[in-house]
C-alpha cells in the first residue's frame, strides 16, 4: 500500500514538472503591479530619447521584486531556455524593485535620456535593457526571471502614440489590457509617474459671431473682390485665432492666424486674396464660420448670385442688395412688391392669361421670370401660356428689381374645356350703313354658368369656313344675350347665303347654322332671327301708324294660336318721327307698331333655312315690338 501511494505521488510530481518544463508559460492571476503607460515610439529620431514603461501598484500593500528575480520580455514569440523553466531574452533592471501602494515607477531603456526629457519627474526610475518596437509589440513582466508572468499585453500603433510625441495610457488602473482600455495621451510626452491625462474640456467659444455679408459675383476681378464679412454681435472683443471660414467644397478653407481679432460690435472683412477658395456664381453654394472646436457657429446658403450684388443679413432675413458695404452696416432697397393675376379657369391646349403687377416697376431694370411648372418660361409682365396636359402644376414668378429677387409660388389647375349650351339667336348680314360697323351676330347663353367668350371664335363661309377669334374678354352671364360685332370678331356675312359655326376655344363646334336667300339678297336692315317657329327673316322698318283702338291680331296656321298687342307691347311715337301731330290725332292716342307683313310677293318664309317649320305664304305673319 505504501509503495503504491509513493508511486502515485512521484507520478503526479512528474506530470506537474512536465507541464512547467514543456507546456505554455504560466501567468499570475493575483493582484499585482500593472502597466499603466507606454512610450514606444518617441517623436522623430530615437537618438537622445528613450522607450519607457510605467508600472503602478493598485494594491494596499507594498510590492517588491528583487533584481535577481525581475524579468521583462519584449518579443511576441518566446523561446524556452535549455533549463526548460525560463524563457530566453529576459531583460532585467539595475536594482531591486519596490513600489509602495498607489505609487508609480518608471522602467526606461535609457534612464539618462529619460531624465533629460523629463527633468521634473519625481517617480523612482529604473534602468533597463529592453527595446520596444514602433510597429507594435508584446510586453511580458515576471517576478521569477521569466518563468511565469504577471503582465502580458500586446499593443498596436493604431492605439495612438506613434511618432507624435505622445504615449498610450490605461483608462483604468487594472489588468485589462484589451485595445478598448487604452487611449492616446492628451498631453505631449505623456504623464510618467503621475495620473494619466484626461480629455480636456473644450474651450467654450462665443456664438455671437456671424457671417453678415458676402459678395460671390463682383463686377470686376473675382479673384480680388470677392469678400466675406463677419460681424461681432456683442460688447466683447474676441480672438479669432483658429477660427475657420470655408465654402461647401471639400477644401480646408481659411484659418485665421494668431493675433486676429474682431472688435465689439465690429466687422471683419476677408477678401478672396486671403481666403483663396472661390464662391460660386451659379448653382448652390454655402459659407460656414467654424470655431476652433469644430463647431459651426454661422452658415449661409445661397443660389445663383447676380453680378455686382451682395447677399447680406437684414435682421433675421437674408437679402440681395446692390449696395456693397464691407466693414459697414448693410443697406437694402425695398423688396419687390407685386401681385399675380391669372385666369381662374385654365384649360388644356388653350392659352391662359398671366399678369404680374409690380409696385415701383422700373422698365429695363425690373426683370420678370415666369416658371409655369411644365418646363416653359416667360419674361413678360403680361403673358399667356398653353398647357398641353391636364393636371396640377407648381408655378412661380420671380421679380428682380436690380438689387433683390423675390419669388412667389402658385398652383395652376389645368382641366379639359367644358361643354356649354350657347346658341346663335339672330344675325344681321346687310345692316343699314357700314357692314364693318353694323354686321352683328347675337348669342345666348342657356347654361347655368357665366362664360368668358375670349378665345371662342365665329367661323363663316360657304364650302370652306374661315375662323375669326373673339379677342377681347366678354363675360356672358347665364340666360343672357350678347351681340358680337365685327370689331370683336372679324367675320363677314354674305347677303345671300352662308354657313356659320360658333366654336369653342379648342376648335370644337358649340353651335352651327346656315341660311340661303336663294335668288334674293337680305334686305338692308333685315334680321334673321331664331323663333319658336324656326328661323325667320324680319324687316325692321316701321310700316304704319295705327290708332290705339286698332289692335293687330296675328295667328300662325301651324300652331293655331293667336297673340294680341296689348299695353305692354305698344310704344309712343317719338315726336321727331311725326312732327308732333298727325291727321289721325295726338301722339298720346296712337301707338307705333313695328310689323312684318309676310306675303309671297314681299317677305317669304320659305328661304331655305335649315331645321325650319314652314309657314304658308298666303298667311300674314307679324312680329310685334
Amino acid at each position: 500500500m505504501k509503495n503504491k501511494q509513493q508511486k502515485l505521488f512521484w507520478f503526479f510530481l512528474m506530470m506537474t514538472a512536465g507541464f512547467f518544463l514543456w507546456g505554455d508559460p504560466v501567468f499570475s492571476s493575483a493582484e499585482d503591479l500593472v502597466i499603466t503607460e507606454i512610450m514606444y515610439n518617441p517623436e522623430g529620431t530615437d537618438t537622445g530619447h528613450t522607450d519607457w514603461i510605467e508600472l503602478y501598484n493598485p494594491t494596499s500593500s507594498a510590492i517588491s521584486i528583487p533584481k535577481s528575480s525581475f524579468g521583462l520580455i519584449d518579443e511576441s514569440v518566446m523561446t524556452l531556455g535549455k533549463d526548460g523553466t525560463h524563457y530566453l531574452n529576459c531583460h532585467g533592471i539595475d536594482r531591486d524593485l519596490a513600489v509602495d501602494p498607489g505609487a508609480f515607477v518608471i522602467l526606461a531603456d535609457k534612464a539618462a535620456n529619460f531624465e533629460t526629457d523629463y527633468s521634473d519627474n519625481s517617480s523612482e526610475l529604473f534602468d533597463g535593457t529592453f527595446s520596444l518596437s514602433s510597429d507594435g509589440d508584446t510586453i511580458r513582466v515576471s517576478r521569477d526571471k521569466c518563468s511565469t508572468f504577471f503582465v502580458d499585453l500586446q499593443y498596436q500603433p493604431e492605439w495612438g502614440g506613434s511618432d507624435n510625441g505622445r504615449t498610450i495610457e490605461k483608462k483604468k488602473y487594472n489588468a485589462d489590457y484589451s485595445a478598448g482600455d487604452w487611449q492616446e495621451s492628451f498631453v505631449p510626452g505623456g504623464t510618467p509617474g503621475g495620473k494619466n491625462s484626461e480629455k480636456p474640456k473644450p474651450k467654450v467659444y462665443t456664438d455671437k459671431l456671424r457671417i453678415n455679408e458676402i459678395l460671390p459675383n463682383p463686377k470686376e476681378d473675382e479673384e480680388k473682390n470677392e469678400f466675406i464679412e463677419i460681424y461681432n454681435d456683442s460688447l466683447d472683443l474676441f480672438e479669432l485665432d483658429g477660427w475657420k471660414l470655408k465654402d461647401s467644397s471639400a477644401g480646408d478653407g481659411f484659418i485665421f492666424a494668431g493675433g486676429s481679432k474682431i472688435d465689439p460690435e465690429g466687422f471683419r472683412t476677408i477678401y478672396r486674396t486671403d481666403f483663396k477658395f472661390a464662391l460660386n456664381n451659379s448653382g448652390t453654394d454655402s459659407v460656414h464660420l467654424i470655431d476652433p472646436n469644430g463647431k459651426e457657429v454661422s452658415m449661409i446658403e445661397y443660389k445663383d448670385s447676380p453680378e455686382g450684388v451682395s447677399y447680406g443679413l437684414d435682421r433675421s432675413k437674408w437679402r440681395w442688395s446692390k449696395y456693397l458695404t464691407p466693414g459697414e452696416e448693410n443697406i437694402f432697397d425695398d423688396a419687390p412688391d407685386f401681385e399675380i393675376k391669372k385666369d381662374k379657369d385654365v384649360f388644356k391646349n388653350l392659352p391662359a392669361n398671366f399678369e404680374v403687377k409690380v409696385k415701383k416697376y422700373k422698365k429695363g431694370k425690373t426683370k420678370i421670370t415666369w416658371n409655369f411648372g411644365d418646363g416653359h418660361k416667360s419674361y413678360k409682365q403680361k403673358t399667356n401660356h398653353k398647357y398641353e396636359k391636364k393636371g396640377k402644376y407648381k408655378a412661380s414668378v420671380e421679380i428682380f428689381n436690380g438689387s433683390e429677387e423675390v419669388t412667389k409660388n402658385f398652383e395652376v389647375k389645368v382641366e379639359n374645356f367644358p361643354k356649354y349650351d350657347v346658341e346663335i339667336i339672330s344675325l344681321v348680314p346687310n345692316p343699314k350703313g357700314s357692314d364693318a360697323d353694323f354686321e352683328t351676330i347675337t348669342l345666348r347663353n342657356n347654361s347655368k354658368k357665366k362664360i368668358n367668350l375670349q378665345g371662342w371664335s365665329i367661323a363663316v363661309g360657304d364650302k370652306k369656313l374661315t375662323n375669326h377669334p373673339i379677342a377681347q374678354k366678354i363675360i356672358l352671364k347665364s340666360k343672357s344675350t350678347v351681340t358680337i360685332t365685327r370689331g370683336l370678331s372679324k367675320f363677314s356675312l354674305n347677303n345671300k347665303k352662308a354657313k356659320i359655326e360658333l366654336r369653342y376655344p379648342n376648335g370644337k363646334v358649340a353651335f352651327k347654322m346656315n341660311y340661303d336667300k336663294k335668288s334674293d339678297s337680305a334686305a338692308e336692315g333685315e334680321i334673321l332671327e331664331k323663333t319658336k317657329l324656326g328661323w325667320v327673316w324680319k324687316n325692321t322698318l316701321p310700316v304704319k301708324v295705327v290708332p290705339e283702338s286698332s289692335l293687330l291680331a296675328v295667328a300662325s296656321e301651324s300652331d293655331n294660336q293667336s297673340a294680341v298687342l296689348g299695353e305692354s307691347d305698344t310704344k309712343e311715337i317719338p315726336e321727331e318721327m311725326w312732327g308732333g301731330q298727325s291727321e289721325m290725332g295726338s301722339k298720346k292716342d296712337y301707338r307705333l307698331v313695328f310689323a312684318e307683313y309676310i306675303f309671297s310677293s314681299f317677305v317669304h318664309l320659305d328661304f331655305g333655312i335649315t331645321n325650319q317649320s314652314r309657314v304658308k305664304p298666303a298667311l300674314n305673319f307679324a312680329t310685334l315690338f
